[in-house]
């Protein structure tokens, strides 16, 4: 059973997100994911039964589970949203996911690692792009024209690429990282940004 999308009124709920915030911080202070769970798990949050039940492929559904983690929270503070301007509000979605934790940049970028050394590259794709269509979602974007594919490509390149820029930022509540994404929304003509995405979309796993 995928229990990565938990319901709020399961009886584990509770102690399901517990772990997952006691997980994110300890991505930032350990070498992989897998360190990180060891040391959550002794914790003892969840009982090794819960555990089983709750993400029974382990790190695969943990790193899935956080993705709805991280959704969810987003999706709490859609009444901050500016009232006008698309790139305002892609924006300001953007800097309330990466100031969601402290260390956000690293915790992403792990993550990244953690699918690149499974040979996953495809989840990172994946991943990027269920942000980029999550973000357009919540500012009632929902067009099909070819734009759709477009934005969302471009939308993930960005993200991928902040999240490398972020996991080295030591500013004040990740002020550098906001100029930073204006800057490409500024920047970046679709053209060229599709262009770079495929060309090194793997710019994440570097190591800080």
């Amino acid at each position: 059973m995928n229990m990565a999308f938990l319901e709020k009124n399961h009886p584990l709920y509770e102690s399901y997100i517990n772990f997952l915030k006691a997980f994110c911080e300890q991505i930032p202070f350990s070498n992989t994911l897998a360190s990180a769970l060891e040391d959550v798990n002794q914790l003892k949050i969840l009982s090794p039964a819960e555990f089983t039940i709750l993400f029974p492929k382990g790190l695969d559904d943990i790193h899935q589970a956080l993705y709805s983690y991280f959704i969810d929270y987003l999706q709490s503070h859609l009444s901050t949203l500016p009232a006008q301007g698309i790139k305002a509000k892609l924006h300001h979605l953007l800097m309330l996911h990466f100031t969601q934790h402290p260390y956000m940049g690293k915790i992403l970028q792990k993550i990244g690692q953690y699918q690149a050394s499974k040979a996953q590259f495809i989840l990172l794709y994946d991943y990027a792009l269920q942000m980029s269509d999550s973000l357009w979602g919540f500012i009632q974007d929902f067009s099909t024209d070819y734009n759709y594919y477009s934005k969302r490509i471009l939308l993930a390149n960005i993200y991928i690429e902040t999240i490398l820029y972020a996991s080295q930022d030591s500013s004040k509540d990740l002020q550098e990282t906001s100029l930073f994404i204006k800057r490409q929304f500024d920047k970046i003509g679709i053209f060229e940004t599709v262009k770079r995405f495929f060309k090194n979309p793997f710019s994440i796993l570097k190591t800080s």
